[in-house]
């Protein structure tokens, strides 16, 4: 049992979570196993702070605890092809689970010379390979690391799931043909889960019917984790540090944080630091703007990217028109309907809005609306 006079805050925001620190996902779990085991490929979309890496990392200490080899390549910083191919070929060695086993492996099936170093970590050691290969064999060498899952599977004769994460920034690499060429050998022996947050360049990729991977897979969408899921996950958290929140504080918490993981976390974290023993209506505001604070250097920061016409569609957004484009809440900004339809546009290509069912449009992140109605004020 906790310690109910513990001074640590019970909730976690800014990074990965698991275990106890981990909320909701049930469904999407249990049909993300189903889909991966089944050798189908799937597309996994989440706005940024949405829990999408959280998730994944949950999926696979699950596929693992079942000796499934499963695994996860973060490709969010590769600058080119070489990167690529080191960044594929270190997740594959580390989920072989040994350094010996991963040489041997990779050498035996490769034919190449291997590089490694070793950097400390606090008291373990994290081995960081590089692919000994000269220019000319680079593109040969991304053929053969793509491989080395489906090459273990057959030989092992056991199934070896990929998550390949922050998938969209392949398509700067100029090889999306070449990836898809290799992935659609490979059959049910292997099964990807790509993902990603930079939601309208994967829609793109997987949806535009000129480009390689259109089609491939089946798309899962993150939304807002439902209000069920958070009450108990909530009121626990403040219970077992000896203070008290009700469920209808905890339903504002996440109606005002559309069920974001990470907005709800960091509002609790904030509301939590605030209380002494029992939340009151008045603290939840308070809690607001101490995240608001927190906040303003990004939400500044992504206000400024924005031109001044996608700025005035922020703004009206932001304010909830009965009608968008009447010529009466437009013309309070000297806007005209195409305009505003050609500003809408870039919102969602630089991932600030999202398209809704209806043809309607929401911020991504929910509090860079409230954020926009305060400075507004």
């Amino acid at each position: 049992m906790k310690n109910k006079n513990s001074q640590h805050n019970p909730f976690v925001f800014g990074g990965t979570v698991s275990g106890s620190d981990f909320c909701g996902r049930g469904v999407e779990l249990a049909e993300l196993q189903a889909d991966a085991l089944s050798g189908q490929n799937v597309l996994v979309l989440a706005s940024r702070r949405y829990g999408k890496t959280s998730m994944l990392g949950v999926f696979r200490a699950a596929r693992k605890q079942e000796g499934i080899k499963c695994m996860y390549v973060d490709v969010s910083r590769v600058l080119d092809v070489a990167e690529f191919a080191d960044e594929y070929f270190n997740a594959f060695a580390r989920e072989l689970g040994g350094v010996e086993r991963a040489i041997e492996t990779i050498k035996n099936r490769l034919g190449f010379n291997l590089s490694f170093s070793i950097k400390q970590a606090g008291a373990l050691a994290d081995f960081a390979y590089h692919l000994d290969v000269g220019v000319k064999e680079k593109q040969v060498s991304l053929e053969q690391v793509v491989t080395l899952p489906f090459s273990y599977a057959r030989k092992e004769k056991e199934p070896f799931i990929v998550i390949i994460d922050e998938f969209q920034e392949t398509a700067k690499l100029g090889i999306e043909a070449k990836l898809r060429s290799y992935f659609q050998t490979h059959g049910r022996d292997v099964a990807y889960v790509f993902a990603g947050s930079k939601k309208s360049i994967l829609l793109r990729m997987f949806g535009d019917a000129g480009r390689p991977f259109y089609q491939s897979v089946k798309t899962m969408h993150l939304d807002g984790i439902p209000g069920k899921d958070w009450q108990g996950f909530i009121a626990g958290k403040f219970a077992d540090t000896g203070k008290k929140i009700s469920s209808k504080q905890i339903s504002k918490i996440v109606t005002l944080a559309a069920g974001c993981p990470y907005l709800v976390q960091h509002l609790c974290h904030a509301l939590w630091s605030i209380v002494s023993t029992m939340v009151h209506d008045r603290d939840l505001g308070q809690a607001l703007d101490v995240v608001l604070a927190r906040e303003d250097y990004q939400y500044s920061m992504s206000w400024d990217i924005l031109s001044l016409t996608q700025q005035k569609m922020a703004l009206i957004l932001a304010a909830e028109p009965t009608e968008l484009y009447s010529k009466d809440v437009l013309g309070q900004h000297g806007l005209v309907a195409s305009a505003a339809q050609k500003a809408l546009a870039g919102l969602w290509l630089k991932n600030v809005t999202d398209r809704i069912e209806g043809g309607r449009y929401t911020f991504q992140d929910p509090f860079f609306k409230l954020w926009l109605l305060k400075q507004k004020k």
